[in-house]
């Protein structure tokens, strides 16, 4: 049986809090700089990595104030270099969207 929608957002919220802050804590303390910034504090995420990939996934606040969920990869050989700013632009990206995502 399906919990309720409430018991689900909750359970949602657990995790959310539990992730680091970009521009704030843990993995993201550095992260979301430049012309990123204006993302600092609205996405909570986990990173990840190996030799050749990059992944970044969590939930980000949007500036029209929707609560999306992400998760975007990079993989190839040599990204190490890019990987995380290219992921960074992106979840900038889905940040200043927002809402407009969905309905496009």
């Amino acid at each position: 049986m399906t919990a309720p929608c409430a018991d689900r957002i909750a359970e949602r919220g657990s995790i959310r809090s539990a992730l680091p802050v970009a521009g704030k804590s843990g993995t993201l303390s550095d992260r979301f700089t430049g012309n990123n910034a204006v993302a600092r504090g609205k996405v909570t995420a986990k990173t990840g990595w190996i030799d050749t990939a990059y992944t970044l996934a969590g939930f980000v606040t949007t500036a029209d104030g929707t609560v999306l969920t992400f998760a975007f990869f990079a993989v190839g050989n040599g990204i190490k270099a890019n990987a995380k700013e290219a992921l960074d632009t992106l979840t900038t990206g889905v940040y200043n969207c927002g809402n407009n995502l969905s309905n496009n």
